[in-house]
């Protein structure tokens, strides 16, 4: 599959830089797309675009070129990764062999410009991928959420559906599996009173002479995640079309439906699980997050924070934030600042970096940020009053977490220890108060849940509830008498602080 675009395209080398690009680019072209690589994170006239952990786009205007370019830079997802690379085609040749591939067989997938790779003695230490910016009214999901459900003309969504179904049947009638059929990776654009519908993501793009049936399997129930929340009455009709195009045979249709509809309900279950601690699939937010690297940081945002160029932004100004921020905290292990961003009022905890010990220890049990925002959202999806987690933030250094911050919604209002212990209050509203303060300790009992540090300080109260803060101590329980031991602990010890120390 390697050497079908090597009729249009030619190789070149150049000090640590080799690549693969079209033949057609002068070479003014080719020497700006160079120098917009070498300068890596800081390109000219950018704009980050949301894209997976190992991965890195940003959309550059370059001179020579009349339409904007993706700068698509791969990182290695480990050091078996690394190795794998040293025997087989970077991601990025991966990537224009599949593009160029879908482009021969009709399917419509962005122009590849080409492919640099830096090398420093046998090995490739940095990859990109250089596409044109293709004509589109949004992917998938945004095309549905903003064309087609407020749209009222059934026949218009009816049409829809069905061309999309017609379009994944005929690519896998040609054989085609593509490695990630996210309706994200998928671009929709109107075209001749229809929809023309566009691949990204294709370096696991795959062409057989007949696709396997667990890899029709699995793109199928990737486009069915986002179906299921459509009526049956569509996914029928997505369906349907999809068996004709693809040529199926109506047993092999439905038994291909069963096994579909079983993947997808496990996933969802175990997707809930690796995302919000909880096996409840109702408690799923990951739709809701964007995720973004910065040289050494990587961030997980709440979407309705930051989103695009203001996460990346946040990312780069996080330190200037810390030190001009008000200071509520600062010691050897954190420091705590109030501040605002993107017109949030936030508080931002930093966990320093205190030795080689302490990072190594956080890598392997996760940072205290991570663990922060996990249960800030685990106690959100129980409604159970917390403050509310902004963005988790992680900075590594030799693959180790070196420090991490962790973003709140800044809660206002007095702690439970103020409350209860500065004159001013009356007793009934103390009583009040302590009442809800234990109520809310019975319903982290109830979904097994504990807080190591359940002292009066780390209990906000706000509009007469009290709000949970400082969740890096939480815990969930499997086994029964632990956490029978460890709740009883809890309680015992948010009573005897109660009317003693902080």
């Amino acid at each position: 599959m390697l050497e079908i675009y090597k009729a249009d395209f030619k190789t070149f080398k150049q000090g640590e830089w080799k690549g693969t690009i079209l033949k057609n680019l002068s070479q003014q072209q080719v020497a700006n797309l160079l120098m917009a690589a070498a300068a890596n994170e800081e390109l000219p006239n950018t704009s980050a675009v949301p894209s997976s952990d190992y991965t890195r786009v940003v959309a550059v205007n370059i001179d020579g070129f009349d339409k904007i370019l993706y700068f698509k830079k791969y990182f290695y997802r480990s050091n078996i990764d690394f190795l794998k690379h040293i025997f087989r085609p970077s991601r990025a040749k991966r990537a224009l062999s599949a593009s160029t591939m879908l482009r021969q067989n009709g399917f419509c997938a962005p122009r590849v410009i080409g492919t640099f790779e830096k090398t420093t003695g046998y090995f490739t230490t940095q990859m990109f991928l250089i596409t044109e910016e293709a004509e589109n009214n949004g992917s998938f999901v945004q095309y549905w959420q903003n064309h087609i459900v407020p749209n009222r003309d059934l026949s218009w969504k009816k049409r829809f559906i069905e061309s999309f179904g017609k379009i994944i049947g005929r690519l896998h009638s040609d054989g085609i599996f593509h490695g990630d059929l996210r309706l994200n990776n998928v671009l929709v654009r109107e075209k001749d009173a229809g929809w023309e519908f566009c691949f990204i993501d294709n370096e696991r793009t795959k062409k057989f002479n007949t696709i396997p049936n667990r890899m029709r399997l699995k793109n199928l129930v990737q486009i069915t995640m986002f179906c299921c929340s459509t009526s049956k009455t569509d996914q029928m009709r997505f369906f349907e079309a999809y068996s004709n195009a693809a040529k199926l045979e109506k047993r092999a249709a439905k038994h291909i439906a069963k096994a579909v509809l079983k993947n997808m309900l496990r996933r969802l279950k175990r997707r809930a699980n690796d995302r919000t601690g909880t096996p409840d699939a109702s408690l799923q937010t990951q739709w809701a997050f964007q995720r973004v690297c910065l040289g050494r940081l990587y961030g997980i945002f709440l979407a309705e924070f930051c989103r695009g160029n203001t996460a990346t932004d946040f990312l780069r100004r996080i330190e200037h934030l810390m030190e001009a921020g008000v200071v509520l905290k600062d010691d050897v292990a954190t420091r705590i600042v109030r501040c605002t961003y993107n017109q949030w009022d936030i508080v931002i905890k930093r966990y320093n970096h205190q030795s080689l010990w302490h990072s190594l220890r956080h890598t392997v049990k996760s940072s205290r940020a991570r663990r922060c925002w996990r249960f800030g959202i685990v106690l959100a999806g129980y409604q159970i009053p917390c403050a509310k987690p902004l963005v988790m933030v992680e900075e590594r250094r030799f693959g180790l977490v070196w420090q991490s911050y962790i973003a709140n919604a800044f809660v206002e209002g007095p702690t439970l220890y103020t409350v209860v212990n500065t004159p001013g209050y009356s007793e009934q509203a103390r009583k009040k108060v302590i009442e809800k303060a234990e109520l809310l300790l019975q319903q982290l009992a109830l979904h097994r849940l504990t807080h190591s540090d359940t002292k009066p300080s780390n209990m906000v109260v706000f509009e007469g509830q009290p709000v949970l803060v400082d969740l890096d101590s939480m815990h969930q329980h499997r086994i029964r008498f632990y956490f029978q031991f460890r709740c009883r602990k809890m309680v015992d010890s948010f009573h005897r602080r109660l009317y003693g120390k902080k």
